[in-house]
């Protein structure tokens, strides 16, 4: 399966960051899961977890909260089968590191088959480097947000997740707009390994 197409979804307040700089986070990991285990977990209990989660628990990467802040702003189009599900998430801060905030829009893409589904994600493009606040209708969904995090200039990505082959495979390409003081390939699986942990399956993403 090919990563969803996102040229389409440019227009008006929903612009999507399609390039990216200098980007210190790439990371591919996969998660395996057992034999003994597959039926543990199906798509909609997939989706659940990542499109409709409450996030209510903060997992923590080396003391840092990997979600902080997550506010649901809606959908494109206005239903949920639309298009973009639109959120906004931030990250914790600790330890000298300053929190990370953004606004991302996700896209749902089912596979050839009923066991398998790729959801991705892109960064909207709707940031005002002087208030330090978002912008246009996302923005004002949003509503006020702390001027001290940092606004992450490129954010892309994807979950994907076969049943039948047996993988959870996890992909991001991120620019932190700063250095982190933790060890990026454990940053970029703790919150997956949060996921499937909450999904009931046993072990961890390769990194």
């Amino acid at each position: 399966m090919t990563t969803p197409a996102v040229s389409g979804g440019n227009s008006g307040d929903f612009s999507l960051v399609l390039e990216g700089t200098g980007s210190e986070t790439r990371k591919t990991a996969t998660f395996t899961i057992k034999e003994d285990e597959r039926d543990k977990i199906t798509v909609d209990a997939f989706k659940q977890a990542i499109l409709y989660n409450d996030y209510s628990t903060k997992p923590k990467a080396m003391g840092v909260s990997l979600l902080e802040d997550v506010r649901w702003l809606g959908w494109t189009g206005g239903r949920k089968d639309s298009g973009y599900h639109v959120m906004y998430q931030r990250t914790g801060g600790a330890m000298g590191v300053s929190s990370r905030h953004y606004i991302i829009g996700l896209k749902e893409d089912r596979g050839a088959t009923d066991d398998h589904i790729r959801i991705s994600w892109q960064l909207l493009n709707n940031y005002d480097d002087q208030s330090g606040q978002f912008t246009g209708t996302w923005g004002e969904k949003t509503g006020t947000v702390p001027t001290d995090a940092i606004w992450t200039p490129y954010n892309t990505g994807y979950w994907d997740l076969n049943i039948e082959e047996g993988t959870i495979t996890y992909s991001i390409n991120s620019d932190v707009g700063g250095r982190l003081l933790i060890n990026p390939d454990s940053a970029a699986v703790s919150y997956p390994n949060h996921v499937v942990a909450a999904l009931g399956l046993s072990g961890k993403f390769d990194i």
